[in-house]
């Protein structure tokens, strides 16, 4: 995920920079597939939100709770 400024973000799951919005509306994060509340990252054009916290997940994570690091996977829609 690239910076781009201080409000938008090239996220590696989306060919549009995201810009992070507050609005007090719903909405289904493209990532999780979860409902979200106000503060998001979005694209306007594709209609796509990501919640703050699925935006800025790292790509690799050590857990206690497995040997081996465990690394984000991203499958496009066919």
């Amino acid at each position: 995920m690239a910076q781009l400024s201080k409000k938008t973000i090239q996220h590696f799951t989306h060919c549009h920079p995201l810009m992070k919005v507050s609005a007090n509306t719903e909405f289904l994060c493209d990532g999780c597939k979860t409902l979200g509340f106000g503060t998001r990252y979005r694209c306007e054009p594709c209609d796509s939100d990501l919640h703050d916290h699925c935006a800025d997940s790292p790509l690799e994570i050590s857990s206690f709770m497995h040997q081996m690091c465990l690394r984000l996977v991203w499958q496009p829609c066919r």
